[in-house]
C-alpha cells in the first residue's frame, strides 16, 4: 500500500532511519566523574568542587596557586584605578587563608585576617540571583568586616553576565572561562599526584563541555545536521525552549524598532537573558569613552530587556537602564553616578563597577503557558519602552545643569 507522506514526514522517517549516525556522539570520550555522580549541572557541586581547589590548605597539590591566579585577574581586570587593592592582591602570602561554605548562605568565602581581605563568590550555574540575595550578602559581609578590609565581590556564571539585582553596584562578573583557564594553566605548571589530576581534569572537562563549544563535538553535529537539515530543523522548531522562543521575539522586537530607527539593537552583546539596545538621544546624553566598558564596548551604558525564571517556572521579563564603570576616570563615573542619582537616593561606593539605575514594570508568562502569546509580549514591551523613554527625557531635561561642569557633553 502506497501512502502519500508529506515532506517533513518523509525527513523524520529519513532520520529515525540512520539514527545510527548519532552512534558518533556517544563514542565521543566524555566518561567523566562528575556525569557518574549526575553532578554536572549541581550548581551545589561545583561550588564544592571550586572552593576546594581555592583553599591553599587542601590536598590538590596546587596550594595557592588557583587562588592567587583568580586575584591576579581580579586586580588586573577590577582594580585598575584601584592601585592599594592591587598590590594587596599581588603581594599576598596566604598564610592565614580560611574558606567558608554556605556560610549566611553565601556560596563561597575567603578570608585572610592578617591582610584583611575577603573574597565573596556567588555561584550562579543555570539560575540567577533571587529575593535581593547580593544585597543581602553585601549587607552582611559589610557588617562582619570593618572599613580597613579590601572586601571583593564575584558573580560566577556561564555567560559572565553582570547580576540583575546589585544595588550597591559592587558584584563584578566572571566568566566560567576564566576559571577553566586559571585551572588549566596552574596544571601544565604544576606536577599533580595521577588520581588528584584526573580527578580534576575530569572537571575541568565537564565545565568545558558545560559552558563552552567542544570543537569535536561540533563537528559530529554539524555533519549529522548537514544529512538531517530538514528533520532536526522540525524537531527544533517544536522545541518546548520558551526562554529561547521569548528571545526570538526579543530580537524581532529590538530588529523592528531599529529598522525605525527608535533604539539601535546591538544584536552581539544580546543573549536569553538579556536583550541590548541603546538609542540616539542616550547617546547624546552618555557619549562613547575612549576606555572599554564591562561589556567590551566603548559605550558606558546599556537599555536591557531582561528574564528570569523564577522557582516556580514562571518567566519574568521586564526593561531596565544599566551602567558600567569599568576603566572610566573620575569625571567619566561622576556624571554617570549624577545620572544615576535621578532614580536613586543612596551613594554608590567609590569602588562601584556595575548599576542598575531604573527599571520598568515586571511582566510574568506562567508556567503554564506553553505558547507564547507574541501579541501581548508586543504590547508589554511598548509599554516597558515608552517608561524607559519616559526616564530618558527626565535625563535629559535635567543633564543641562552638569553640562557646564563636566566635559563629558
Amino acid at each position: 500500500m502506497n501512502e502519500y507522506i508529506t515532506k517533513e514526514e518523509k525527513a523524520l522517517k529519513n532520520f529515525l532511519l540512520d539514527i545510527q549516525c548519532l552512534d558518533d556522539l556517544e563514542n565521543v570520550d566524555t566518561f567523566n566523574f562528575f556525569d557518574v555522580l549526575k553532578v554536572s549541572k549541581m550548581e551545589i557541586r561545583h561550588s564544592n568542587v571550586i572552593s576546594w581547589l581555592l583553599d591553599p590548605n587542601e590536598n590538590h597539590g596546587f596550594g595557592k596557586k588557583i587562588l592567587s591566579s583568580l586575584n591576579s585577574y581580579i586586580a588586573k581586570m577590577f582594580c585598575v584605578n584601584d592601585t592599594p587593592t592591587s598590590f594587596k592582591l599581588l603581594t599576598m602570602n596566604y598564610i592565614d587563608i580560611l574558606l567558608y561554605r554556605e556560610w549566611q548562605n553565601i556560596d563561597i568565602l575567603v578570608e585572610s585576617k592578617e591582610f584583611k581581605y575577603v573574597l565573596c563568590i556567588e555561584n550562579k550555574f543555570g539560575s540567577q540571583e533571587h529575593d535581593d540575595q547580593l544585597n543581602r550578602y553585601y549587607a552582611i559581609i559589610e557588617e562582619k568586616y570593618g572599613k580597613d578590609y579590601t572586601k571583593l565581590y564575584l558573580y560566577l556564571t556561564p555567560e559572565g553576565n553582570p547580576p540583575i539585582n546589585d544595588t550597591n553596584g559592587v558584584w563584578n562578573p566572571l566568566k566560567y572561562e576564566t576559571l577553566i583557564s586559571i585551572i588549566e594553566t596552574e596544571m601544565r605548571k604544576t606536577t599533580l599526584e595521577n588520581r588528584r589530576k584526573e580527578f580534576i581534569q575530569s572537571y575541568v572537562d565537564i565545565l568545558r563541555r558545560e559552558t563552552m563549544d567542544d570543537t569535536k563535538i561540533i563537528e559530529i553535529c554539524q555533519e549529522i545536521y548537514r544529512k538531517h537539515k530538514d528533520a532536526l530543523d522540525l524537531i527544533y522548531e517544536h522545541r518546548p525552549d520558551r526562554l529561547q522562543n521569548l528571545f526570538e521575539i526579543f530580537k524581532k522586537w529590538c530588529k523592528n524598532k531599529h529598522d525605525s530607527t527608535e533604539i539601535i539593537f546591538v544584536e552581539n552583546k544580546s543573549s536569553k537573558s538579556y536583550c541590548r539596545f541603546r538609542t540616539t538621544k542616550m547617546d547624546e546624553i552618555i557619549n562613547d569613552s575612549t576606555s572599554i566598558s564591562g561589556w567590551g564596548t566603548k559605550n558606558h551604558y546599556f537599555y536591557e530587556l531582561c528574564t528570569y525564571t523564577d522557582k516556580s517556572g514562571n518567566i519574568k521579563y521586564w526593561g531596565q537602564l544599566s551602567f558600567s564603570s569599568h576603566n572610566l576616570d573620575l569625571k567619566e563615573k561622576e556624571y554617570l553616578e549624577k545620572i544615576d542619582g535621578l532614580f536613586n537616593d543612596k551613594k554608590l561606593k567609590d569602588a562601584w563597577l556595575w548599576r542598575t539605575v531604573f527599571k520598568t514594570k515586571t511582566f510574568i508568562i506562567n508556567d503554564a503557558d506553553i505558547q507564547l502569546n507574541e501579541e501581548d509580549i508586543y504590547k508589554n514591551l511598548n509599554d516597558a519602552f515608552k517608561d524607559l523613554l519616559k526616564r530618558e527625557e527626565k535625563i535629559l531635561n535635567t543633564i543641562q545643569i552638569y553640562q557646564k561642569q563636566l566635559y563629558i557633553i
